[in-house]
């Protein structure tokens, strides 16, 4: 079994999801995202947590990753 790790909060955690955002916009055409979203331990101040950044990404459609 993997071993889970929990650590304290930190404040640096918001500006890890900022950062992550802004690598996404650029990658990913931002038109069909409506949304991002930073769910989770790691939002909550003061709660300690598995320092693993999670985030949700809302399009508009996911026909735009089908390809014929």
């Amino acid at each position: 079994m993997d071993e889970i790790i929990i650590v304290e909060h930190n404040p640096v955690w918001q500006l890890l999801f900022q950062e992550e955002v802004t690598r996404i916009g650029k990658v990913l055409d931002t038109t069909f995202i409506t949304r991002i979203e930073h769910f989770g331990s790691t939002v909550v101040p003061g709660l300690a947590a598995k320092p693993i950044i999670d985030l949700l990404i809302g399009v508009r459609s996911l026909n735009i990753f089908h390809r014929s």
